[in-house]
């Protein structure tokens, strides 16, 4: 295999805030032809994810859906959820139709099954074999079977988690509409100051004050959730696979950042994470 890289595409960035299940068409088209430029030029393997900004969050929170099978509309609204997800990964998919992109959709809640809100198993021959036949495989957040909750969301953070856990990303990518992280939220606080690297040094500090864009119907934990997971990833890949894993939270909003990351070019648009 190619050095494999997992992006995200945060949802926040490819959907409008304002408007319920309205993608930003533009910005989407923008990043997918960003990855397939970088692909084509520097020959690595890629995971592809995004978040659900408008779409499914929307109803997540109407319904309250990650307190499980609580309600009497909890299963609707855990299908609704699902299916709003789907919608904006099916827009996704037809947009990378159109400029040539060779992905194939895998929907979290058919290969993985939680426990208490965290993913606990899972089937990704699929995956790696989808890698293996030249596809970028696309995974999102969605609602899974949780054998504690009933149900539960899976951020595609707690997805590329799970996933890094098999596969051993040599690179993870957050793509967000900040800059990367800051010791307060720079959407609100003009002197906030930007991390620009996360490491074992550091890492409880920066928890204790992350912020970034945290929207209000966001359940999936905004920038803290981000950073926590993302170390632990780039953490757990050096630990069970024995070699170094890079990751970066950069601004997917701003054009070409994504395509500095992925090319491994200097970007100051991020904050770098390694384990040590």
């Amino acid at each position: 295999m190619e050095p494999l890289v997992f992006l995200k595409l945060g949802g926040g960035t490819i959907t409008y805030d304002s408007r319920e299940s309205t993608p930003r068409i533009d910005v989407i088209d923008r990043l997918l032809s960003e990855i397939k430029k970088a692909k084509e030029e520097h020959g690595f393997d890629l995971i592809l994810g995004h978040g659900s900004g408008s779409y499914a969050h929307v109803p997540a929170s109407k319904y309250k859906v990650n307190e499980g099978l609580k309600y009497e509309f909890s299963r609707m609204g855990a299908t609704v959820t699902c299916n709003t997800a789907k919608a904006l990964n099916t827009v996704i998919i037809e947009e990378a139709i159109k400029i040539g992109l060779d992905t194939y959709p895998f929907s979290p809640s058919s290969f993985a099954y939680a426990g208490n809100g965290r993913i606990i198993k899972g089937v990704t021959d699929g995956i790696r074999k989808s890698l293996e036949s030249g596809f970028t495989p696309v995974v999102y957040g969605d609602v899974l079977i949780d054998d504690v909750k009933g149900v539960t969301i899976a951020s595609t953070e707690e997805v590329f988690n799970f996933l890094s856990t098999e596969f051993g990303p040599d690179k993870i990518i957050i793509g967000a509409d900040v800059d990367g992280v800051f010791d307060s939220n720079p959407t609100q606080n003009a002197n906030a100051k930007k991390i620009d690297r996360v490491d074992n040094s550091n890492i409880d500090t920066i928890l204790k004050g992350a912020s970034g864009s945290n929207k209000s119907f966001d359940v999936t934990g905004g920038m803290h959730t981000k950073v926590e997971m993302l170390y632990n990833m780039v953490k757990g890949v050096n630990e069970k696979f024995g070699k170094p894993s890079i990751g970066y939270i950069g601004n997917a909003a701003k054009e070409g950042v994504i395509g500095k990351l992925l090319s491994g070019k200097p970007v100051n648009e991020c904050t770098e994470f390694s384990y040590r």
